[in-house]
């Protein structure tokens, strides 16, 4: 992880316009230690599952349609500043993920002692050793100031927490998991 901060400014004082001053947290696309003069900075990189539904489907079913569309692929905030660029490396089938769908959000159970690839919502009901942390995120409206409402926050276990017992997980809209 690191930050870049900004600030718009007031042409009127040729300093910070009220309110602007923020910061921006990212991937780092290497490590952020200086390697020793015989090794080199390894590239960050990260895992994660794309599902299509059956919208995506007929748009991008065939292999290579949704290969192109993930070799562009841009997540996140401040695009403009180039943060969030991501690039397929390579692609490994998952033929053994079990994904129950025949919830109305799909449904997925995470085996004791396997990490949680997502944030997941914190319940009194499981165990986990890991980290919480709240969840919140910027929407920006119409008639607002870009990022200027934030989203309902929610306490989560981090990725990479582990449960003690076999969880069942929902796959939530805005990307997070919830214990059913």
């Amino acid at each position: 992880m690191d930050a870049h901060v900004t600030t718009a400014l007031d042409p009127s004082t040729t300093s910070a316009e009220e309110g602007s001053l923020h910061e921006v947290e990212f991937i780092a696309p290497y490590h952020p230690v200086k390697p020793s003069k015989s090794e080199q900075a390894s590239p960050t990189r990260i895992g994660g599952w794309v599902f299509l539904d059956d919208n995506a489907m007929s748009l991008l079913g065939e292999e290579s349609k949704w290969r192109r569309w993930l070799g562009d692929l841009q997540i996140g905030g401040e695009r403009r500043y180039g943060f969030g660029m991501l690039r397929i490396v390579e692609v490994q089938p998952m033929n053994d993920l079990k994904i129950d769908l025949s919830h109305t959000r799909p449904h997925q159970t995470i085996p004791k002692g396997k990490p949680l690839l997502a944030h997941t919502l914190a319940a009194p009901n499981i165990q986990v050793r890991g980290q919480i942390e709240p969840l919140v995120g910027r929407a920006t409206s119409q008639s607002h100031t870009f990022g200027s409402d934030l989203t309902r926050g929610i306490v989560c276990w981090t990725p990479g927490s582990v449960p003690m017992d076999d969880v069942k997980v929902q796959f939530e809209p805005e990307g997070h998991w919830c214990v059913v």
